[in-house]
């Protein structure tokens, strides 16, 4: 990653992604972020298959759903530990 004068690297996690990889990455980024907004799983899936995924693919779908049932579960978490404060 190289911004500026500053060269950085950063460690490789995931392996090599395809292009591919990185798209659904980004579907599913874009479709936990929609449904943790709107406290709207099933809502942040849709929006990946309509908008953020340029084709469908079963997997994606299904990882869309973990990580939208997940980002809803540690809002509503967030949410009640936030009340005893």
């Amino acid at each position: 990653l190289t911004r500026g004068r500053c060269n950085i690297r950063l460690p490789n996690w995931f392996g090599h992604c395809t292009k591919g990889d990185h798209r659904d990455f980004v579907a599913i980024g874009a479709s936990v972020g929609v449904a943790v907004a709107f406290n709207a799983p099933i809502g942040g899936i849709l929006f990946m298959i309509e908008e953020g995924s340029s084709f469908f693919s079963r997997s994606s779908a299904w990882r869309a759903f973990a990580a939208t049932v997940l980002g809803a579960v540690l809002t509503e978490l967030l949410h009640l530990l936030s009340q005893d404060w």
